[in-house]
């Protein structure tokens, strides 16, 4: 018989990379961007480690890279453009709006942030996150 905190590992690691593609796709990032892959494995990282969020390009670009047979460099670019289609895609859609205070597009770091914490209100509170831009 399995004991609680198996159960709740069993839980989060169904739910968390569930809740991240559906946000990911609520906010226009799709599986046909290759950064939607890294973006998915990076915020993997970050959720284990919140630490994780201040050394992107030391720890977890290159972490995701060699997952993938690429480079630090090529991660880090394909996460911006994941981030900047869903800015220009989504037009007054999620993404925007969270940054409506705000001119410009996200960094990666501010964009990874904010996805940690949408991520971990949504497990924590248990809802459910619409598809503002594929409705």
């Amino acid at each position: 018989m399995e004991n609680s905190d198996s159960i709740n590992d069993t839980f989060y690691e169904n739910t968390i990379p569930i809740e991240l593609e559906k946000t990911l796709r609520s906010l226009g990032i799709l599986p046909i961007f290759r950064g939607y892959q890294y973006i998915l494995d990076a915020e993997l990282m970050i959720i284990e480690d919140s630490n994780r969020i201040f050394i992107l390009a030391n720890e977890v670009y290159p972490s995701v890279a060699a997952r993938y047979f690429t480079t630090a460099s090529r991660v880090e670019r394909a996460i911006r453009h994941a981030i900047e289609i869903s800015w220009s895609w989504c037009g007054e859609g999620s993404l925007k709006k969270q940054y409506a205070h705000d001119l410009f597009i996200p960094t990666n770091k501010q964009f990874l942030d904010f996805l940690h914490q949408r991520i971990l209100e949504s497990i924590q509170s248990n809802t459910v996150i619409s598809s503002d831009c594929l409705t």
